[in-house]
C-alpha cells in the first residue's frame, strides 16, 4: 500500500489501515509531499494527516516493542547496534537512530539486514 498526497484530511469518518484483530501486515508508505510555501489547511497547517471528529486506527504487525536504547555507543559508520533490550524487528526494516545533539539532520534512517543474539544485536545494512 502506498499512498502520496499533499493533505489528507478525514471528517466525521475513519481512516483505518488494518485492526487490532487483523493488523495490516504488508507494508504501509504512506507520503506526505509539500515545500515551506504550501498552502496549508487552516487550523491544520501543511502536509498533514488531519482527523476532524473522525478515528485514525493505524495497526501493523504486532512488535515486542517500538523502541529501545543503545547498549554502546554507535559510532559513524558501525555497521551493528548493541540493543538494552531484546526486539523482534525484521530484516530489511527502517529504523531511525536519533542524536545524542539537538539537531534533527544528525538523526540517520538505517536498514536492519539481521537481527541476532536474541534481538540484543542489530546487523546494518
Amino acid at each position: 500500500l502506498s499512498l502520496d498526497a499533499h493533505y489528507i484530511f478525514v471528517q466525521g469518518g475513519a481512516f483505518t489501515v488494518g485492526t487490532e484483530e487483523e493488523p495490516f501486515l504488508q507494508k504501509a508508505t504512506i507520503t506526505l509531499h509539500g515545500t515551506p510555501t504550501s498552502k496549508e489547511l487552516p487550523i491544520y497547517g501543511a502536509k498533514v494527516l488531519g482527523c476532524r471528529e473522525c478515528t485514525l486506527d493505524l495497526h501493523g504487525r504486532p512488535t515486542l516493542r517500538s523502541w529501545t536504547r543503545l547498549n554502546a555507543t554507535a559510532l559513524a559508520g558501525v555497521s551493528e547496534l548493541w540493543l538494552q533490550e531484546p526486539v523482534d524487528w525484521l530484516p530489511g526494516s527502517e529504523i531511525v537512530l536519533a542524536s545524542t545533539s539537538w539537531t534533527k539532520e544528525e538523526a540517520e534512517v538505517l536498514v536492519i539486514s539481521a537481527v541476532t543474539h536474541g534481538g540484543l544485536r542489530l546487523v546494518l545494512d
